[in-house]
């Protein structure tokens, strides 16, 4: 078979759809494929350059930006004369905005079109007129898309109860992780200072303000404990003025950057991930890839990736003080619970099982 010129397009340059986007870049092979990223690239991004200059993808700097607007009709044109001349083509949108470019350059360009929902049509959090228009554009492109893959069983089920029922032409790949074999590790005993972290970009949407009000009622039970939130994003000002009026500056901190999650991960006791809206939840399995136990909410995707016993139903401020007190007096084994769920997730979240299902996706496309 003749390579697959594989072209991804995204909006988004942060945040879990980006990561994905570039684990699928790195780890296809180059014996079959021919990869383009069309996305908003600075020279400073270094996942993109390291994609660039080892692994042979090329790039389309492309402004893309939320809201719609006639600079959608000049992208769609750029992407269309970009493309054009190349063979054995799939576009691949990730977003409703890489979705909507993807499908009507595909239409120009007579290629495969495939698309995964992240957002966009799956998030009814954003307003009654936003969801309508978001809906319509999605039931127009239907017809259009030759592929949709989905990153868990909630998002197809959201799609088909809002857009439309498309398992004749719809799969389920749960993005994946790499699960090394990470060396021991120092498991938290009851009675000791707890350390914590959540991961994630500061939106009203991941639920840090859950975890600083719940730690406000655990600081009047003289319960020990400290607490790193990592990204950035709009919420910062808000979750500050929240931590110093709870008084939790000494306890409670926030830090923008951190250039290698997994190996910051392994430093605390216990990663939470108080998530609102979540489609998939990257967070987690990561978390669970190096034998670190996680608490989680059950919104969304994380019902297909939280593990038991460390879920809070209902997502509220009292849930996360229960828990973190039981961990305190001893109520939970977290090395138990952390290597339990290493080896679930594993089964489920690997990266190379991702791959595999990928690859023969899009090759099953070019045939037809």
């Amino acid at each position: 078979m003749n390579k697959i010129t594989l072209v991804q397009i995204l909006r988004s340059p942060e945040g879990g759809i980006r990561k994905h986007v570039v684990d699928i870049l790195e780890n296809l092979s180059r014996e079959h494929y021919d990869m383009v990223f069309i996305t908003d690239r600075t020279t400073e991004d270094r996942d993109l350059n390291y994609l660039s200059t080892k692994h042979s993808v090329g790039f389309y700097d492309l402004k893309i930006i939320d809201r719609p607007g006639f600079r959608d009709i000049v992208n769609i044109v750029k992407i269309a004369f970009f493309l054009i001349g190349k063979k054995n083509m799939i576009l691949h949108g990730h977003g409703a905005k890489g979705g909507l470019y993807a499908r009507v350059c595909s239409l120009f360009l007579k290629c495969k079109s495939v698309y995964t929902p992240h957002g966009g049509s799956l998030h009814r959090v954003f307003g009654a007129t936003k969801a309508f228009i978001f809906d319509s554009v999605e039931k127009l492109l239907v017809p259009f898309t030759d592929l949709f893959i989905f990153e868990s069983q909630y998002s197809r089920g959201e799609f088909q109860k809002y857009i439309c029922n498309c398992s004749d032409k719809s799969i389920v790949n749960y993005n994946g992780v790499v699960f090394p074999q990470s060396s021991s590790r120092k498991y938290y005993a009851a009675g000791d200072e707890i350390n914590i972290a959540s991961f994630g970009l500061l939106r009203k949407l991941k639920g840090h303000d859950i975890v600083i009000e719940a730690l406000a009622l655990l600081k009047k039970k003289n319960i020990p404990f400290k607490y790193t939130i990592y990204g950035y994003g709009e919420e910062k000002e808000n979750l500050l003025n929240q931590i110093k009026e709870s008084d939790l500056n000494h306890s409670v901190k926030i830090r923008d950057f951190c250039s290698d999650i997994l190996e910051e991960m392994k430093k605390y006791h216990l990663i939470i991930h108080p998530s609102r809206f979540e489609s998939f939840g990257y967070v987690p399995v990561e978390a669970m890839s190096v034998k670190v136990p996680v608490l989680t909410s059950f919104e969304g995707g994380l019902k297909e990736v939280a593990q038991e016993p460390l879920i809070t139903k209902t997502n509220t401020p009292f849930d996360y003080e229960k828990f973190l007190e039981g961990i305190y007096n001893g109520s939970y084994n977290l090395e138990k619970i952390a290597l339990e769920s290493f080896e679930e997730a594993k089964n489920k979240f690997s990266i190379s099982l991702m791959i595999k299902v990928l690859d023969s996706s899009y090759r099953k496309l070019v045939k037809h």
